[in-house]
């Protein structure tokens, strides 16, 4: 990684969160249709039961997501119980995000967005802009830029249970797009290719991102600044992603190649190719709270997954979505569902009980993968686990694993293991 010089931060914001707090289980909670609390685990009493920790980041994290030129993260990480909750003071401001796999994201988006604020403090970007300003696309501008200062609102708002709740305007883009104009006008295209030069999502929900993103777009487009990046990505440690490197820069070209209406008859061809009703299909390109990006990206992972019955269950699960916590939470499990398939064992089907799409494998083993953090044994937890217990009695499974791309406490493997569980932490380095 290119060093840059420290600087000061060009603007400061009011700290946001990204909160995925007590996600898992809105989702798990919800799917299995758990909704008493007086069906504890078999033979535990409450005081078996553990409290959320307290951990230190710098033994949970790589040295490259702990700290950098433009970023630290705060030792003290807390749980609630699936994700760890982490505090990171950049150079834009101090931001809480809630799960590692989004703390990678997070710290990229802050590498690429300081890159780009170096980049604009350049004699020949100030002379681009200036000439981009004063140009006869001067009066686009305003309807082309949008006046975001947070560092992010990404991925707030997820509650502590999730509803299926429908979404009443369909057609409408994602909350991510930018409008019909700036397309037409050719602004979008422009900003794709600069976004996948540097290697982040051009419909990011971080809104410090996209200010920097239209700014360079802008100085590029209206006033022929040449983007020459210097700038590489910060390296994915295997306990932090998932990797499928051919089929992620696939569509990664396809995001940059296309615009959102294109990938959305993409994305619907696709669909269709896969057995998924049409009006499913529809409610879920349609859900505002996928991105043109988390759209394609979920859809071509289950289309890799060629030959697999029930992907239309998938589907139909993520169509009724209201948080884009939830959307970036399926679409890594649905990257840890092809990393499976291709890695460990050929997947046959996917079935859906109560509602959680969850994977059985050729061999007959019920797969439950899931990209959380640490998992302790709790009263939630353990109705959790006794009903995915009953579930794979239901469907006739060989046995039931659980693929975690963290870890658990010993009293949780202690309980998954007496239930006949066989348990996989630290999933990534494997997948």
């Amino acid at each position: 990684m290119t060093q840059h010089r420290q600087h000061r931060p060009w603007r400061r914001s009011n700290p946001r969160r990204i909160c995925l707090r007590n996600l898992a289980n809105a989702v798990l909670c919800t799917a299995v249709g758990i909704c008493f609390v007086s069906s504890l685990a078999r033979g535990q009493s409450l005081d078996a039961f553990e409290s959320p920790p307290v951990l230190r980041a710098s033994d949970v994290l790589p040295q490259e997501l702990l700290a950098g030129p433009y970023h630290r993260v705060d030792e003290t990480v807390s749980n609630d119980g699936y994700f760890n909750r982490y505090k990171i003071h950049s150079l834009f401001g101090e931001i809480t995000v809630d799960g590692t796999d989004l703390l990678y994201h997070t710290v990229q988006e802050i590498f690429a967005i300081a890159r780009i604020e170096e980049i604009k403090r350049s004699d020949a970007f100030e002379t681009s802009f200036q000439k981009a300003v004063a140009g006869p696309l001067r009066g686009a501008k305003s309807l082309i830029t949008n006046p975001v200062e947070t560092v992010s609102g990404t991925l707030s708002g997820i509650g502590t249970f999730f509803e299926q709740v429908g979404h009443s305007i369909l057609g409408s883009p994602s909350e991510q797009e930018t409008g019909t104009f700036k397309t037409i006008l050719g602004f979008d295209a422009a900003k794709r290719g600069i976004a996948y030069k540097f290697d982040v999502d051009p419909y990011s929900y971080n809104g410090l991102l996209q200010k920097s993103l239209e700014d360079l777009t802008w100085a590029a487009f209206g006033g022929g600044f040449v983007v020459r990046v210097g700038f590489m990505a910060i390296p994915s440690p295997a306990s932090v992603a998932v990797r499928v490197p051919a089929l992620s820069e696939n569509m990664n070209k396809l995001i940059a190649q296309n615009t959102p209406a294109q990938l959305k008859s993409i994305n619907a061809t696709k669909l269709k190719a896969m057995g998924v009703p049409s009006e499913i299909a529809r409610t879920f390109l349609n859900n505002p709270k996928f991105s043109p990006s988390l759209t394609t990206y979920l859809v071509g992972e289950l289309e890799s997954l060629r030959g697999v019955a029930g992907r239309e269950l998938y589907i139909q699960r993520a169509a009724t979505f209201e948080y884009e916590g939830l959307a970036f939470f399926f679409e890594r499990r649905a990257l840890m569902h092809v990393a499976y398939h291709q890695k460990i064992a050929p997947l046959q089907r996917f079935v859906s009980p109560h509602g959680l799409p969850l994977a059985q494998a050729q061999n007959g083993q019920l797969v439950v993968l899931l990209p959380l953090d640490y998992l302790i044994w709790t009263p939630n937890s353990a109705r959790i686990i006794e009903a995915l217990t009953r579930q794979k009695e239901q469907i006739g499974a060989t046995g039931i694993e659980l693929w975690i791309s963290g870890t658990i406490s010993p009293l949780a493997r202690q309980n998954l293991t007496a239930r006949g569980w066989q348990v996989v932490d630290f999933a990534y380095s494997r997948l």
